[in-house]
């Protein structure tokens, strides 16, 4: 298991809607005992092979139940005190003691790009087909000839790591953010996914903040991914595939 916390989520596939995701919000009297997350530099995830196991181990996390999905659903649904919806669920499901009690279910929600078949909860990955599209040349090679188009269906997967993250952070709530990071942290694609979550993020705010606000999430995003050994080469690499219109916003947030 890479991570308890994703390993034990629930994923709903909507169709149109997207994937929505209830995930399991450990409250902090049930890993007290576990590593310390920090806030500075230390808190960065360590590689190798100490850091494919977590420490999520030392308790035990309660089975999804009805009632716990309908109340994270309402949560989420509901406005907060600020008047924006909440990703918050209600406590575990009903009857129950001890740990029960002390879970909250988080729903997120994040688009689809493939049709999903399996979900490999524990690395945040969706296998699933997606439809390619292709055109049949019917008159021998001619460019000016006769082509009719054609599908066929494939194989993909979707990673969903960095919508997990995103999530974490734009709730304030980083310090989960960082410790689902860090037992990710030896996923082939960790690095790939932190970049998805600067880039969409970038993509959405920039072409709305015309200046900086006190709830822009870019800058709480860039002191996240400010923690991993990464940060520069995520950085130069999302700017390379980002439109030059972009690079203003980016740079006056990570510096130049």
């Amino acid at each position: 298991i890479v991570s308890a916390h994703l390993e034990r989520s629930l994923c709903v596939a909507c169709g149109a809607k997207g994937m929505k995701l209830w995930l399991p919000q450990l409250h902090p009297q049930l890993h007290r005992n576990s590593e310390s997350l920090g806030d500075g530099p230390s808190a960065a995830p360590q590689h190798g092979r100490g850091a494919s196991r977590s420490s999520d181990s030392d308790f035990d996390l309660p089975p999804v139940s009805p009632t716990s999905l309908a109340a994270a659903s309402a949560a989420a649904a509901a406005p907060s005190a600020d008047g924006s919806g909440s990703s918050s669920g209600g406590s575990g499901g009903g009857g129950g003691g001890g740990n029960l009690n002390k879970v909250t279910w988080n729903l997120l929600k994040f688009p689809l790009n493939v049709y999903p078949l399996s979900v490999r909860g524990g690395e945040a990955l969706i296998i699933g087909a997606a439809q390619e599209r292709s055109f049949a040349n019917l008159t021998g090679g001619d460019p000016d000839g006769l082509s009719l188009p054609f599908y066929s269906v494939q194989q993909k997967t979707q990673i969903y790591l960095h919508n997990v993250l995103q999530a974490f952070i734009a709730q304030h709530m980083n310090e989960y953010a960082v410790r689902i990071a860090k037992q990710c942290a030896r996923l082939p694609y960790f690095s790939h996914a932190l970049e998805l979550m600067l880039h969409e993020v970038l993509e959405e705010e920039a072409v709305s903040v015309s200046s900086h606000r006190a709830d822009a999430l870019l800058p709480r995003v860039v002191d996240f991914l400010g923690r991993f050994p990464d940060f520069l080469s995520i950085v130069v690499t999302c700017a390379r595939k980002t439109d030059v219109a972009l690079w203003g916003y980016l740079f006056s947030i990570v510096g130049d």
